[in-house]
């Protein structure tokens, strides 16, 4: 069977249905949307009930956003998934199955999946090689689980130090950041595109050189720079890696929403690039056209501007593309255009083995097992290779009990500083910070079910000792920086000063009175980066001041160091030295 003919078999409704994502915010089991129930947990995961499939999309589901959610148990996420797809059968016309999706830049997103450095360390280590051995191993663990798709890598060019989500990309040098992503891209498809599952090359474009580093901005760079620069690992990622799926930005480009951009989307990425894969909305971006930027009257005239600028599918639900319908019968839209669309997502599809009766081009290998123990070992050796010495006096290596070694600074006890945003343990952060806001814990923060919208931009007071115990519990075995040089050298001392979230005075007699007898003082510094909460970095999440927060340069000034080195992921701004 061809795509033509599966179009034709389709009816409107359906082909729409094939553009349209499906949240599983929309599937949670509730009555009356502002009342709390009493006996609500979300400790154990969100209320879903799989059986609303039907309800919320009569015509079909054709994606599946933020899988992971679906439960914190990862055994039980399979089932889930399972179940979500028994659901699902029920509406999918002609056997068409569902495009599951999820998150994988640092490893697969799931409380309970393995977690390796992020993208930033990754390409510290400047080895390609161990990118594709993490991304296999996360597309591994994916698979099993029923994902088809992982929204990774980011190929977005960080040159900003304001911008908040520096660390999940591969850097500022765009020939750095094209050979990780070519390896985090083969790792994740395999060498012949046969593992089962596909990635997604994002954010198109410019997304990090947005004006004052904000998260949804305007992109002041001219049409050479974005071709040359910035859309240079894109080019190379589709030429060289078969890359199939693009997400668009957030930002804006001469004045106009990546979203609605037809020079980016058609001209660029498909006339220029060569790209004929399928272009997919960053979350709520098409909405963004009607309640942010305003560019639309309407949802549905935002769903118009989008697709007819060339993106085809609306995540992670379908409150824009809802209207569509009514728009091609009222002939504002063509069928045309939206049969174009659905014929890239059958394409993906039918790659996947999702379309019966056509068959994917490369037979489908084998899903081997994702072995912890070997993800344990990689991860080690990503953030050994990451770790950068700038400069040595003489002072390195140290031998073990042959120098009085004491250690400072909020960085040095924390296990949570060490995992970035898209990870296992800003995962698990969501329910906690909903859980508490519901429940009224938040100082200043009213009690509500409707805490979705808010969550990434309020913040949360007291909440960081509940996020730093989940860490160390969703990781046993990780060890802070102090543990590890303790059992190395047991007679290193941990002195607690410093704090990455407010700036008060350090008290400098105390901290002479802790260290000054050391021949060698250690001050881990950092930043925090997350989703919801506290956290310095991380989406949304940009500063005026590329400084290291709270009062850390107090705490560095105070112990007399001219000059600050940083190494690995934990730190991506630079500290100004006397």
């Amino acid at each position: 069977m061809s795509f033509d003919r599966v179009l034709t078999r389709l009816t409107l409704e359906q082909k729409i249905a094939q553009l349209q994502g499906l949240s599983p915010y929309e599937l949670i089991a509730q009555t009356a949307p502002t009342e709390i129930p009493d006996d609500l947990d979300l400790s154990v995961g969100i209320p879903y009930d799989l059986s609303r499939v039907a309800a919320v999309r009569p015509h079909g589901v054709g994606h599946l956003s933020l899988a992971w959610t679906l439960n914190p148990d990862l055994d039980r996420l399979r089932c889930d998934l399972d179940r979500f797809r028994e659901y699902a059968r029920e509406v999918n016309p002609l056997g068409i199955g569902t495009l599951v999706h999820a998150e994988a830049v640092s490893g697969l997103v799931h409380e309970q999946a393995d977690q390796f450095p992020t993208p930033w360390g990754q390409a510290a280590t400047w080895n390609p090689e161990l990118t594709f051995l993490l991304a296999q191993h996360a597309a591994r663990q994916a698979r099993t689980v029923g994902v088809q798709l992982v929204f990774s890598p980011v190929l977005d060019i960080a040159r900003d130090p304001r911008w908040g989500r520096a660390h999940e990309t591969y850097g500022e040098d765009p020939e750095l950041v094209t050979r990780m992503g070519l390896a985090f891209i083969r790792g994740v498809q395999g060498i012949h595109n046969d593992s089962g599952v596909r990635a997604t090359g994002k954010h198109f474009l410019g997304y990090g050189a947005s004006l004052g580093g904000l998260n949804q901005a305007t992109t002041a760079l001219g049409r050479r720079e974005l071709r040359d620069v910035y859309a240079e690992p894109f080019r190379r990622a589709i030429a060289e890696a078969d890359l199939t799926l693009i997400m668009n930005s957030y930002n804006d480009v001469d004045g106009i929403p990546a979203a609605a951009n037809a020079w980016l989307l058609r001209e660029l990425l498909r006339d220029e690039l060569g790209f004929d894969g399928l272009v997919v909305s960053d979350y709520d971006s098409i909405a963004m056209l009607w309640k942010t930027h305003r560019t639309a009257a309407s949802p549905a005239e935002a769903a118009i501007a989008a697709l007819t600028a060339g993106l085809d599918v609306e995540l992670p639900g379908a409150s824009m593309t809802a209207g569509l319908a009514d728009a091609v019968h009222a002939g504002e839209i063509s069928e045309q255009l939206i049969d174009d669309a659905v014929r890239r997502v059958l394409h993906v599809k039918a790659e996947l083995g999702l379309v019966p009766d056509i068959s994917p081009r490369t037979r489908l290998a084998p899903t081997p097992p994702a072995v912890g123990a070997d993800a344990l070992a990689l991860a080690r050796q990503i953030a050994g290779g990451a770790l950068t010495l700038v400069k040595n006096d003489g002072v390195l290596p140290v031998r073990p009990g042959s120098a009085k070694i004491a250690v400072t600074g909020p960085a040095a006890d924390e296990i949570r500083i060490h995992f970035g945003a898209y990870s296992s343990v800003a995962n698990a952060e969501l329910p906690m910070a909903m859980g508490q806001i519901m429940a009224g814990a938040i100082p200043g923060v009213e009690a509500s079910m409707e805490v979705f919208t808010d969550l990434f931009q309020i913040r949360l007071p007291g909440i960081a000792p509940l996020f730093e115990t989940a860490a160390r519990r969703l990781h046993p075995h990780s060890a802070t920086l102090v543990n590890a040089l303790q059992a190395i050298d047991p007679g290193v001392t941990y002195h607690p000063f410093g704090n990455i979230e407010i700036d008060d005075v350090i008290d400098e007699a105390a901290l002479a009175a802790a260290v000054g007898d050391a021949d060698i003082v250690i001050a881990a510094v950092g930043e925090r980066t997350g989703w919801v909460g506290n956290h310095t970095a991380g989406e949304g999440r940009t500063t005026a001041d590329p400084t290291l927060p709270g009062n850390q340069t107090a705490l560095i000034q105070a112990l007399h160091l001219g000059l600050t080195l940083f190494g690995g992921h934990r730190v991506r701004r630079l500290v100004p030295s006397d």
